[in-house]
């Protein structure tokens, strides 16, 4: 990632069937939590647990699923941000957890850099996220002089790789 020309990196994230089980009672929607990374994992895992709870299993079909999620979550908001190095957020990382399936609208159809310093995303059951690490997409921060001085794109279209089920990937955002 500290390298300029590398936009994305996938990571071998082994999450065991047992872990991606609960994910399928889930109802389809998203929750939104902050993972102190420093906190003892109790406390962490709580805090997942809360924001989870609610959004994906209110219905109290499955009353232990939060908490066996909640430790991976947090092991992921802790991999995250020792990913970002010097960019971290003082050990603070926002959790947005999606359950979507393939129909849901919610799935982005086009490529794009999103306003982050750093975007981590797992797929814990179906395709993964497909990504164009080479694509030079243009960042609002860089003047339009500065791309005139680049090589002219082809008219190909970029390489494209996909994260495989379970495997976090991490893409570098326009604030990287």
């Amino acid at each position: 990632l500290r390298r300029n020309e590398v936009s994305a990196v996938l990571v071998d994230f082994d999450t065991p069937e047992a872990a991606r089980e609960p994910w399928a009672t889930a109802a389809e929607g998203y929750a939104l939590c902050e993972v102190d990374v420093a906190a003892p994992d109790d406390e962490a895992v709580e805090t997942v647990t809360a924001a989870m709870s609610e959004t994906f299993w209110g219905c109290g079909c499955c009353d232990d699923a939060p908490q066996r999620v909640a430790p991976d979550l947090v092991a992921l908001a802790r991999g995250f941000d020792a990913a970002l190095g010097d960019r971290t957020d003082n050990g603070r990382v926002r959790v947005k957890v999606t359950v979507a399936r393939d129909s849901d609208p919610w799935l982005c159809p086009f490529l794009h850099t999103d306003d982050v310093v750093l975007r981590g995303l797992v797929a814990l059951a179906g395709a993964g996220t497909i990504v164009a690490p080479t694509a030079r997409l243009r960042p609002a921060n860089v003047p339009e002089w500065a791309w005139r001085l680049q090589e002219p794109p082809s008219d190909a279209d970029p390489p494209t790789t996909s994260a495989a089920t379970g495997e976090l990937l991490l893409l570098k955002g326009r604030r990287w």
